[in-house]
């Protein structure tokens, strides 16, 4: 913790006290850190008396989690999911979360390399897609999925060249292939989708025939502008992952020619890959109409715990958060005595036998916010880092894991113009891009008054 000679002023405290003060911190902190002078307690205070060796007259450490914590559900409206390098596709119903849909959408460029030639013979075409091994939700049921072709060109942002999971791309009802699966680990790493043989041999001609639109993947996407694959939502409950690169992701056209003894013939392929002349993405559709979460609509209005059985939400790629304030939080100014905040330690927990512990959300932030729940900055430590929640999983009952993380730059800042505004809060996030590509949860403790309830611990040193 950092204390300057202003913000000791602004406590009540003179600048000699304060330099004898910062010096003591010097000292504790050789020691050990805060780490050995409290345990947790859940009594509304607990109070350890440090002697004159330190200070002179003594010192009183004072660790408060009494504090109410105000919590609601945040809806995100709006994530970027172009160009994650990652496909998603499926269908999922979660009593908590509603029934999700994941649609990839992409482009696809001209083969590198093909042989123009009158004896070329056209034999079939499929998309290939490669697991990149992530599934969300039950594999064990078959899945049908369907591709289409995109019905105009794709484009990004213009402030950002990115397409976000509100985009809806239209896609023509021609269905040009589709593939009903069951998902066998180790069984075989990628899905083979057989495509309309009159859409591949129309491909195979204008690159036999090395039509303008073959000569360039910016041609090429003027003609034909890519394919939306979309999952079946009457069947399945499982969402997968797929890999999408221009190695891992293709539209292969099988052909033959006669080999050059006249006996027998030669076997090629020529590969369409993904390209990202304009940005591909996945379109994460959650239907909440039968959840507690119904009433969510848009960023700028929360869902209240206690309106949703004193539960929050948490979930990467739908854009749901968790939202924290702190209304009592000013109440620490009404203290009798001069003193400082040494430590701030937010705790929070998953309801029991809700997740799977092998499942949890392993970098989670947390993100300034105000009123209207959009976000200000991301949780730093002194040195700009970002700070991550750290987790305790009970991996054996699932009833008694607990997140936390240390949030005393936080607390320190509200108060850096003397009052906490209690419209501030923070999001429980997740800190890397990667989750807009998955669909972990969690499902928060939001009642203090359980075991497991949410508290906010602050350490405060009087002199």
């Amino acid at each position: 913790m950092r204390m300057t000679e202003k913000g000791l002023k602004e406590t009540g405290f003179s600048q000699r006290f304060g330099q004898r003060v910062l010096q003591w911190l010097k000292r504790l902190s050789a020691v050990a850190g805060l780490g050995w002078l409290v345990t947790a307690c859940n009594v509304g205070s607990t109070e350890f008396t440090m002697g004159s060796d330190f200070i002179e007259g003594g010192s009183t450490l004072t660790m408060i989690d009494t504090f109410h914590i105000s919590m609601s559900t945040v809806l995100i409206d709006s994530l970027r999911t172009s160009n994650t390098g990652v496909a998603l596709l499926g269908h999922y119903k979660d009593p908590n979360f509603g029934n999700i849909t994941a649609s990839t959408y992409f482009e696809l460029g001209i083969p590198t390399s093909f042989s123009e030639d009158n004896a070329n013979v056209y034999d079939s075409t499929v998309v290939i897609l490669r697991y990149n091994g992530y599934a969300y939700g039950d594999t064990t049921q078959w899945q049908t999925i369907t591709v289409h072709p995109i019905a105009h060109r794709m484009s990004g942002n213009d402030w950002d060249n990115a397409i976000y999971n509100n985009r809806n791309t239209p896609y023509l009802p021609e269905v040009l292939g589709s593939v009903r699966f069951l998902r066998r680990t180790e069984v075989s790493d990628s899905l083979s989708i057989r495509m309309d043989d009159t859409f591949g041999n129309d491909l195979f001609t204008k690159m036999n025939e090395a039509d303008e639109y073959m000569t360039s993947n910016y041609s090429f996407v003027n003609y034909f502008y890519g394919l939306a694959i979309v999952p079946d939502t009457t069947e399945s409950n499982a969402i997968y992952g797929f890999s999408a690169n221009s190695t891992d992701l293709v539209m292969r056209v099988y052909y033959h020619r006669p080999n050059s003894s006249g006996d027998g013939q030669d076997e090629y392929y020529a590969d369409f890959p993904y390209t990202t002349v304009d940005p591909a993405y996945n379109r994460i559709q959650a239907d909440r109409s039968q959840t507690l979460l119904k009433s969510l609509v848009t960023q700028k209005e929360d869902l209240a715990a206690s309106a949703s059985e004193n539960k929050t939400f948490l979930q990467c790629g739908t854009g749901l958060m968790t939202k924290m304030r702190f209304p009592s939080l000013n109440d620490i100014q009404l203290l009798n005595t001069q003193g400082i905040i040494m430590k701030a330690e937010l705790e929070f927990s998953p309801i029991a036998n809700t997740y799977d512990p092998q499942a949890l959300p392993d970098s989670l932030i947390l993100i300034e916010t105000n009123k209207i729940n959009a976000a200000v900055s991301t949780l730093t430590s002194s040195d700009g880092t970002t700070l991550h929640v750290s987790s305790s999983v009970d991996k054996l009952y699932n009833e008694n894991t607990t997140f936390s993380i240390d949030i005393t730059s936080f607390v320190q800042n509200a108060f850096a113009d003397g009052f906490y505004d209690t419209e501030d809060g923070l999001l429980i996030g997740w800190g890397s891009t990667q989750y807009l590509s998955r669909l972990e949860n969690l499902v928060i403790q939001a009642d203090q008054k359980a075991q497991n309830g949410p508290k906010l611990k602050i350490y405060y040193m009087t002199f």
